[in-house]
This record gives C-alpha cells, sequence and structure tokens, in this order.
C-alpha cells in the first residue's frame, strides 16, 4: 500500500482529501504545518507528499525545496486552491511533480488517485532499471541509506556500520534472490567481515536495527545464504 502525507492546514479539507485517498487504496497521514508535516515524514516515510501552498508561517514553496534537498526523487504534489499560472510556475520550479486544483480533484477523484499513483510508479519504476545503483530504498516500512548508513522508520532511527550497510547494499541488488554465504564473504573481502561466524553476528545486529516489521523480509536460506524480499 502506498503511503501518503498531506500537508494541509485546513482541518476539513485535510480530512476530506484524507477520506477520498484512502477510499482509492492509500495510507494516509495529515499534518497542519511544515513543523508537524517534517516530523511526521521522518516516521511515516511517505512514497509522495501533497502540499498546499499557504500554510501560515511557511508556504508549500519552502518545504518543497526543504524536501528536495534531501529527496531529490520524491513525488511531491501541489494540491491548492491557488490556480495562477504564476502559483503553478513557482510550483514547477521549487521541484514539484505535479500541480493540481482542488476542485478538479474533488470533482474527479479516480483521475486525481490516477496521477498520484503514477507519479510513485514512475519513481519505483526508475528504481527498477538499475538497482545496484541505488543508495536509498526501502525495506517494508523503512527506508534504507545505504551512503548516509542510516535506517529510519516508524520508531526506527539507526546508524549502520560500514558493513551493515554494504550487506544490505548487496542484498538489495539481488532482491527476491538467494545471495549464497560463499558469494557474500567474497563482495565483503575487505571489510570488518572475516568469517561466516561473524557475518551472522552482523545479520543479526541488522535484524534488530530494521525493527520487528522490517526485519521479516530479511531471511536466512537454510545450508545456502540470505534474501532480502521486496
Amino acid at each position: 500500500m502506498s503511503r501518503i502525507l498531506i500537508i494541509e492546514d485546513e482541518a476539513a479539507a485535510a480530512k476530506g482529501f484524507k477520506s477520498m485517498l484512502e477510499f482509492e487504496g492509500f495510507e494516509v497521514m495529515t499534518a497542519k504545518d511544515s513543523k508537524q508535516g517534517m516530523k511526521i515524514y521522518k516516521n511515516f516515510i511517505p512514497d509522495l507528499v501533497l502540499l498546499d501552498v499557504y500554510l501560515g508561517s511557511e508556504t508549500g514553496y519552502a518545504i518543497c525545496e526543504k524536501l528536495r534537498e534531501t529527496e531529490p526523487t520524491l513525488p511531491i504534489v501541489f494540491l491548492t486552491n491557488s490556480n495562477t499560472e504564476l502559483n503553478q510556475v513557482r510550483g514547477f520550479s521549487v521541484g514539484a511533480d505535479d500541480y493540481i486544483i482542488k476542485v478538479e480533484a474533488s470533482e474527479r477523484p479516480q483521475l486525481f488517485a490516477a496521477k498520484l499513483k503514477a507519479a510513485i510508479n514512475r519513481v519505483r519504476r526508475m528504481g527498477a532499471k538499475s538497482p545496484e545503483s541505488i543508495d536509498e530504498f526501502m525495506v517494508d516500512n523503512v527506508r534504507v541509506n545505504v551512503v548516509a548508513k542510516t535506517v529510519i522508520g516508524p520508531g526506527i532511527n539507526e546508524t549502520l556500520t560500514g558493513t551493515e550497510a554494504d550487506i544490505l547494499d548487496i542484498l538489495h541488488a539481488s532482491s527476491n534472490k538467494v545471495v549464497l554465504y560463499s558469494d557474500l564473504m567474497k563482495r565483503l573481502r575487505g571489510s570488518a567481515l572475516v568469517d561466516s561466524d561473524m557475518l551472522h553476528v552482523h545479520i543479526s545486529h541488522l535484524r534488530k536495527k530494521l525493527g520487528e516489521r522490517a526485519s521479516r523480509k530479511l531471511m536466512a536460506i537454510k545450508s545456502r545464504g540470505y534474501l532480502l524480499c521486496k
């Protein structure tokens, strides 16, 4: 289920669009301003962010720019009553993927949902083309960044060791395929990992850092190796 974060200061509008998108099959959370939105974002880790333009002390444009600094591929869509050409141009100039007028979204909810799904799927297809080059990816409900060496999710904010990050990177590049112990050891040569016993220790530490839910995606295949499920 794809996750959407709506940052909207009008409670009635936020509630209405939340219900609409949940009906269309999304998991949705709302925030009333930038501060609350960024806090929820770090824990919820949405697949797409919906932004209003006017949000009190900080505009949607500023939030979009802030997100783009660390999330270059995150789908960001403006959802607003402001339909002037100037505002739409500004929205795209700060990094938005789309700009949708609220009344149009309300009148055509299925088309609205289809646009959001298309934006999310574009990013997923980009990742599927060259998984080896992805520095950041999802493991169930947590986001892993193998360059920053972080694991972030609901109630989770962990730092990976270099070896742990390398293990996840290798397993993710072969998602849904068993990586043999011997192959994993060869590719980790030069790290702190020295034998199979240490490999199992690193995997154990990784499971703890991924959390109870995401760790189920990291599977041990008896006498063969490990597998990371998508």
